[in-house]
Order: C-alpha cells, then sequence, then structure tokens
C-alpha cells in the first residue's frame, strides 16, 4: 500500500487552506485599516464638535451673566425709585396714589 499519494493530497489541500487563509487575511487587515482611518477621521471631527459647543456653552454663559448683572442693576433702580416715590409720598398730604372711586 502507497501513502505518498495521499500525503501528498493532504500536503496539497493544506497548502490551498493556507492561500485562501493568507488572502483572507489580507482582506481583513485592508478593512480594519480602512475602519482605523474612518474612526480616527471620526474622532476628530467629534474634537471639533466638542470645541465648539464649550465655546458656544461659554458664550451662552457669559451672556446670562451679563443678564444677571443688568438685572440687579435694573432691579436696584427700580427700588430706588419706589423708595423717592414713598418719600415723597410723605410730603405731599393727597399722596401720589390715584384714588379709586
Amino acid at each position: 500500500m502507497e501513502t505518498k499519494p495521499t500525503i501528498e493530497t493532504v500536503l496539497e489541500r493544506l497548502s490551498a487552506m493556507e492561500s485562501r487563509s493568507s488572502a483572507r487575511e489580507s482582506q481583513i487587515i485592508s478593512r480594519l485599516e480602512a475602519l482605523e482611518t474612518h474612526v480616527s477621521s471620526f474622532g476628530a471631527r467629534l474634537d471639533t464638535l466638542e470645541a465648539q459647543m464649550t465655546e458656544g456653552f461659554q458664550k451662552v454663559n457669559d451672556g446670562l451673566e451679563m443678564m444677571k448683572y443688568k438685572l440687579e442693576i435694573m432691579t436696584q433702580d427700580i427700588m430706588d425709585v419706589r423708595a423717592s416715590m414713598r418719600k415723597l409720598d410723605r410730603r405731599i398730604p393727597g399722596g401720589l396714589e390715584p384714588s379709586v372711586a
């Protein structure tokens, strides 16, 4: 019984499997490299978006802070006017308040 042809057949099949495996490995590596490029690009875009959002939120916070200061000033001005009106109201016998008939 001769085993040489069987061994050669097995070796040929192993070689064919190795060739297919190498080709598949090359495809997988190229896909992974393409995916890595896309992920890297996506990461850069996210970094840019994050920076823009941070800048936008800072502008909103600055604007709100300015509005807070203006409201504080306006509130103080209104309080000063009301205090002046009370002082005047005390000085005028009939008062400044309109009477409701």
